[in-house]
């Protein structure tokens, strides 16, 4: 199976930029699956701007695993060593995106009404904006949603993934060198 994101990057950035997080999650969803029925397979990503159509591509084999492999944790080790918060920040630092606390003082930069302290509110951000992290991001996002929003945890996604503008993606001080990726807020 090959996964084209459409249209491509020269025609529309952003509509590209959401078929690739779009591409991740459904290549998250799909990887899940796979370990879970132990299915024998190669997931390659391979996003780049010179051939930007072609995202990734998924080669099965007709053997099975062997039964003791599985490359994910599961969300509920992870949320019953940690809680939930460590829950977002393992998905946070396993696709190489950070999450940080903001604090009260900047809920205006980021749009967040205040909610009386009832909610932690945080910003996931990269160090690159390319289509690699676009995938990051889908992947992300979907174990969030099977973790946290499936579970009926609360939290919030404050971002629209597919509209640049809120969050605007270069928010964070200059210096830090970050990309503003998602306003992320969880309940405490």
């Amino acid at each position: 199976m090959e996964l084209f994101a459409v249209p491509s990057y020269e025609k529309d950035r952003e509509k590209y930029r959401c078929s690739v997080i779009k591409i991740g999650q459904v290549m998250q969803a799909l990887s899940l699956g796979i370990d879970e029925n132990k299915i024998n397979c190669h997931i390659q990503s391979f996003p780049s701007l010179e051939n930007s159509a072609l995202v990734a591509s998924i080669r099965v084999n007709n053997k099975k695993s062997p039964e003791n492999i599985s490359s994910h944790k599961s969300t509920e080790e992870i949320s019953a060593q940690n809680g939930w918060f460590q829950v977002l920040m393992s998905h946070a630092s396993d696709n190489q995106l950070a999450l940080e606390e903001i604090t009260e003082a900047k809920f205006s930069d980021y749009e967040i009404d205040q909610d009386n302290g009832t909610r932690k509110w945080f910003v996931l951000s990269s160090g690159v904006d390319n289509p690699f992290t676009w995938l990051k991001i889908g992947y992300w996002n979907e174990m969030i949603y099977r973790s946290l929003v499936a579970d009926n945890q609360d939290l919030v996604i404050k971002t629209d993934f597919c509209t640049r503008n809120k969050p605007n993606p270069t928010l964070l001080p200059a210096k830090t060198r970050k990309y503003v990726q998602a306003v992320v807020g969880l309940r405490v």
